[in-house]
């Protein structure tokens, strides 16, 4: 009897810790990073500020060379709560400095980098009417830890030497939950007696490199980066 009773203990203490864990308590890994946010989205485990304040600290400190590899997204989460408040009470304390002001832009839009992949999928030269067009389809995917439902920024193509091809301003406006991926496709006339077109056409994709430069993105709670 005495058994019984300390095997169904044992049984309840296993579920009930089994139960309260979640994704928060997950040990973070780069290649399962946007499952997780999503897990943590659709279970509400952090309101949106919370999550938001997440994806964007993870994006950072990678930027920055490091790495939170080894540490949970609860442990990540409270250091980006100190970093966000040693970082308010400095800024109340010091006066930002144009050259400051610039690194801190430079960093913004390196976090908006992180939040949005943009990769060229494919191209292909179609006639339209009585002028040839180069199409590019773009592969558009959300990193954030939030819906996004406004972009603008402006996408570059160059050649293996960095050498500018083409430049296109993005303006993309479909709502894109978190993780998922949308098609942006676009075009521009293709002129044979102009060089950078003929490399368009003809190179392969992995000859053609891209620049990803953003300017806003709006969410759908209406925040804006």
């Amino acid at each position: 009897m005495r058994q019984n009773f300390t095997y169904i203990y044992i049984l309840t203490i296993t579920l009930l810790f089994s139960s309260c864990k979640n994704t928060l308590d997950k040990t973070f890994q780069r290649d399962s990073l946007k499952e997780d946010l999503t897990e943590i989205k659709e279970n509400n485990y952090l309101d949106s500020p919370d999550l938001m304040l997440l994806g964007l600290y993870i994006a950072m400190i990678e930027i920055k060379g490091e790495s939170p590899e080894g540490k949970s997204y609860r442990e990540i989460l409270e250091e980006a709560r100190l970093y966000k408040e040693k970082e308010y009470a400095w800024n109340k304390e010091h006066e930002v400095l144009p050259a400051e002001k610039y690194t801190k832009d430079q960093q913004r839009l390196d976090a908006l980098e992180k939040l949005l992949d943009i990769s060229l999928k494919k191209k292909r030269l179609k006639q339209k009417g009585w002028r040839n067009k180069l199409c590019y389809t773009f592969e558009l995917t959300n990193n954030s830890g939030k819906e996004i439902k406004a972009i603008k920024g402006t996408v570059i193509l160059t050649d293996i030497f960095g050498n500018k091809l083409k430049s296109f301003s993005l303006f993309y406006t479909d709502i894109i939950g978190i993780g998922e991926s949308h098609i942006w496709e676009t075009e521009n006339d293709h002129n044979s007696s102009i060089n950078e077109d003929n490399i368009l056409e003809k190179e392969s994709l992995s000859k053609i490199s891209m620049i990803w430069k953003p300017e806003k993105i709006i969410f759908a709670d209406n925040s804006t980066l």
